[in-house]
């Protein structure tokens, strides 16, 4: 399928992102993997499983990474993981100017969280809701303001189309002189990492 992708994507400008289940040394990960014009940018394995994918998949061992695209960085957090505040602070501390997010959510609940992890970070989140018995579609991108900038309807596939300037990510200033990475107090907060 990657290769399929990458044949399709090779002289077109375009930045795709797959999730797929990876067999890789006969362990099974649920992996996104990104595309950039035919070239694989790289991949992410999901590193919170919920409690069903306990049993078919490992937790990701590749870290939180973020990868330089010819569009800005790009972090990914697949399905559940967008509950967690502290995958979406990593990426954005990792420099991600925009995080992608795969997911199946059946309560559009993912509008709520991608408008929160957007604003609290003031970084974009494109956020691809699957449709199936499990979950509704309404897909959507949010600003780093948390704004939704577009949406697509529950229950309908479509396309959904919006101009970017992901360079607006790099700005982390609400208001003049209270920026959400500057002015955090990390030894405050050291109970998160216990």
């Amino acid at each position: 399928v990657i290769n399929k992708i990458q044949q399709i994507t090779k002289n077109r400008k375009v930045l795709c992102a797959i999730t797929l289940i990876e067999k890789a040394d006969e362990v099974y990960y649920k992996t996104t993997f990104l595309i950039e014009s035919g070239k694989l940018r790289g991949k992410y394995r999901k590193t919170h499983l919920e409690k069903e994918e306990k049993n078919l998949f490992s937790p990701g061992d590749l870290g939180l990474p973020v990868f330089k695209t010819s569009y800005g960085y790009i972090g990914i957090m697949i399905g559940y993981e967008g509950i967690f505040p502290e995958i979406s602070r990593t990426l954005t501390l990792k420099g991600a100017d925009l995080i992608i997010w795969p997911s199946k959510f059946t309560n559009d609940r993912q509008i709520n969280i991608c408008r929160s992890r957007g604003a609290e970070n003031k970084i974009f989140i494109a956020c691809s809701n699957s449709i199936s018995h499990q979950s509704n579609g309404h897909s959507l991108l949010t600003s780093p303001s948390g704004q939704i900038l577009t949406s697509c309807l529950d229950k309908a596939e479509q396309a959904s189309l919006s101009s970017l300037n992901l360079l607006l990510s790099r700005n982390k200033d609400i208001v003049p002189h209270t920026n959400t990475i500057l002015n955090r107090k990390p030894d405050t907060y050291k109970i998160l990492t216990q």
